[in-house]
Parts: C-alpha cells; structure tokens; sequence
C-alpha cells in the first residue's frame, strides 16, 4: 500500500508526523493491515510514547488475529 512506503520514506526522513499521518492513512484504508500497526507502534515507542505503541500493537491484534 502506497501510504505504508510513504510513511517508511518519512521515517527516513526523521519526519515522524508525516510518518504518523501515513501510516494512519494506511489503517483508513485497511484496519487488518499489519504492517501499519507495527511501524505505527515503532514510531510510537522510538519518539518515547510508549502508551501510543502498546495501543498500536493491541490494535493490530484485534485487526489482525491470525498474527497472535
């Protein structure tokens, strides 16, 4: 999915809330998308907002069950 890449690219960037925006774009889209739940929540734990990337990885494993 193009917003996926498109977050990564920010991320690389160290442009973390375009990085966010992206990534929930992503999760607009599709919320059993699991590769968005998991860079969300690397994003979250890497820019110390460790609640946010707790979230992000519970909510992948309600979104994503087949990934527990």
């Amino acid at each position: 999915m193009i917003a996926l890449e498109e977050g990564n690219v920010h991320v690389e960037q160290g442009d973390d809330a375009n990085a966010e925006r992206a990534f929930r774009r992503a999760l607009a889209a599709n919320r059993a998308f699991a590769g968005a739940w998991l860079n969300l929540a690397l994003l979250y734990e890497r820019t110390g907002r460790p609640e946010d990337a707790q979230a992000s990885v519970e909510g992948g494993l309600e979104h994503v069950p087949r990934h527990r």
